[in-house]
């Protein structure tokens, strides 16, 4: 919908997962709930994107001929087999509070 936003909170280890949503959900766009059952295919591509030599496991999942998640066509592709609800065009949609820690750890338990 027009104006909504999407908020991500993350501590630690939890930050960098907010990053890697926030990175996923930037490129690629956000998933339809049927879209949710291609997650990892899709997080792989995405992962993936700028290795030449990268093959992905499932070629045509979660569509035939699925080109590299840079290609412009691989987000048109994704919606038009209703995989994803959006192609975000507003980069301040998405809003994160990532705090990372450094431990110190004791020397003697």
């Amino acid at each position: 919908m027009s104006g909504d936003e999407i908020f991500l909170f993350g501590f630690s280890r939890g930050a960098f997962t907010a990053r890697s949503i926030a990175g996923l959900i930037d490129g690629v766009g956000l998933l339809t709930k049927a879209g949710l059952n291609y997650l990892a295919e899709v997080f792989k591509d995405f992962e993936n994107r700028e290795n030449p030599r990268y093959r992905p496991k499932y070629p045509n999942t979660p569509f035939p001929d699925k080109p590299s998640a840079l290609d412009p066509n691989y987000k048109i592709q994704l919606q038009s087999v209703r995989k994803l609800i959006i192609n975000f065009e507003n980069k301040s949609l998405i809003r994160i509070s990532a705090i990372y820690q450094d431990l110190i750890f004791p020397s003697r338990w």
